[in-house]
């Protein structure tokens, strides 16, 4: 299941970028394109056990290195943010009804909603636990690769 939710997280956030490098003159499509994708990056490098690839110092140094560069693209996206605020704030209220956004929104409350599950906080048993865990997360990756293939219609892009 754990390979299921990458694949699904990798083909959105690789859809995602490809997007968003096609509108890369549209300061809001790639905004809303190359921070959706980062965002399927940063789930991805959570979801898989980098850490256990490999020799075990191997997998570390390779985690490390991987969040370190998704820190590092995350200080960049939020200063291209910063840079175009006025023209991102101006065209909030037409991208936020867009199924790319509304897709990804309630995928990522999914997300959220299966943290409790895997930090086991409810007094259930454990598999039951594990269970609506795993499918909280394959129904939001689900809805991040679903997101990714919906159209951006209000701004006129892909």
């Amino acid at each position: 299941m754990e390979w299921t939710q990458a694949a699904f997280l990798c083909w959105a956030g690789v859809l995602h970028f490809r997007r968003g490098r096609r509108n890369h003159g549209d300061p809001v499509a790639w905004a809303v394109f190359g921070g959706l994708a980062l965002l399927c990056a940063s789930f991805l490098a959570r979801e898989l056990d980098i850490d256990s690839w490999g020799t075990p110092l191997f997998g570390k140094t390779l985690e490390a290195v991987l969040r370190g560069l998704l820190v590092i693209s995350w200080l960049g996206f939020a200063r291209f943010l910063w840079k175009n605020f006025k023209l991102l704030y101006q065209a909030f209220p037409s991208t936020t009804g867009t199924p790319v956004i509304v897709l990804t929104v309630i995928g990522g409350s999914l997300y959220l909603a299966s943290w409790p599950f895997e930090k086991e906080l409810f007094s259930l048993p454990e598999n039951t636990m594990k269970f609506w865990g795993q499918l909280l997360q394959i129904f939001a990756c689900t809805l991040f690769f679903m997101g990714s293939l919906a159209k951006l219609s209000q701004l006129g892009t892909e």
